[in-house]
């Protein structure tokens, strides 16, 4: 089995499936469509302990939707992944690079065999106009997610706020992601 992650912005995979990703014993790839606002250093810190592959992209950062589809289209497909199981951005997120990445996704992976999921990204997702209504829960092991997340501590908030450690740690939806049928 192997899983891609895609996603918009370096930090937004270990927000997203971090915990997921940490406790699968298969072949694992994170592509990052944006490394611009963190740099290309902590994603590869994230794969490195994932046992994972990773693609930086230089999409950037909260512009996605200056490019064609086409291109962001064209720079997954060019990576050539063959994935059995896709994470990605929820479709109506508020954060209009995480939404443009899974239309990307859904576009670039159509008509073949595989299994995609979106997940949440805390402070954006929430705030979305269609709420995220999960379909498939997974048990994960939350310290483990931390630990992933301590390599992106600056772009990590203080309590109350949905970004902390704190909150993520404790809140139950971010162990949720949602399967989609193509």
């Amino acid at each position: 089995m192997s899983i891609l992650v895609v996603a918009a912005h370096g930090d937004d995979e270990v927000l997203g499936c971090g915990g997921i990703l940490s406790q699968m014993d298969c072949q694992k790839d994170i592509l990052i469509m944006s490394a611009s606002h963190v740099g290309e250093e902590k994603p590869r810190k994230v794969a490195e302990r994932l046992g994972a592959g990773i693609v930086c992209g230089n999409f950037s950062d909260n512009k996605f939707d200056v490019y064609p589809m086409l291109v962001l289209t064209q720079f997954i497909e060019l990576c050539q992944y063959k994935p059995d199981i896709i994470f990605t951005h929820y479709e109506h997120d508020m954060n209009i690079d995480h939404r443009l990445t899974y239309q990307a996704v859904m576009t670039a992976f159509r008509g073949q065999k595989v299994d995609i999921y979106s997940f949440e990204v805390p402070c954006s997702t929430e705030w979305a106009f269609k709420q995220f209504e999960p379909n498939v829960f997974v048990d994960i092991d939350r310290d483990k997610k931390i630990q992933l997340l301590k390599i992106y501590d600056n772009e990590m908030r203080k309590p109350p706020h949905p970004r902390s450690y704190k909150n993520i740690k404790g809140v139950e939806r971010f162990k949720l992601i949602r399967k989609h049928s193509i």
